[in-house]
């Protein structure tokens, strides 16, 4: 079913990169995943495909606001889901590019669900 949708993940712990990218693959997306902003611009300016960008707002090379403000310039089309312990930040202005704010630890469905429903509305949208 979710054969050829792509998700770029990043997050500076490589055990929850590793969990996150089994989990979707399981669940039968294509993963990328990037272990620090630099990364993430890289693969971003790869040109691939990708429908939405799961990320840890607290990442290594580049302040994650200062980050946000970057994508938003480079990729004003992707979703991005802010996926943090930093719950101090959900409402923060400058967040307010990313489409939610998921917090670590809760519950894999409600992140599973969310990651389905911006799916669903980029296919809609394409």
């Amino acid at each position: 079913m979710n054969r050829g949708i792509k998700i770029l993940l990043a997050d500076r712990n490589g055990n929850v990169r590793t969990f996150l990218k089994r989990f979707f693959q399981d669940e039968g997306y294509e993963v990328e995943d990037a272990g620090s902003a630099d990364e993430l611009l890289r693969l971003i300016e790869d040109d691939e495909v990708f429908y939405f960008l799961l990320m840890d707002i607290d990442l290594p090379t580049m302040d994650g606001i200062n980050l946000l403000g970057n994508l938003k310039n480079r990729i004003p089309q992707i979703p991005v889901v802010i996926h943090s312990s930093h719950t101090e930040l959900k409402g923060h202005p400058d967040l307010a590019y990313a489409k939610d704010f998921i917090e670590k630890g809760e519950d894999l469905a409600l992140l599973k669900e969310r990651v389905m429903e911006l799916v669903e509305r980029e296919l809609l949208g394409r």
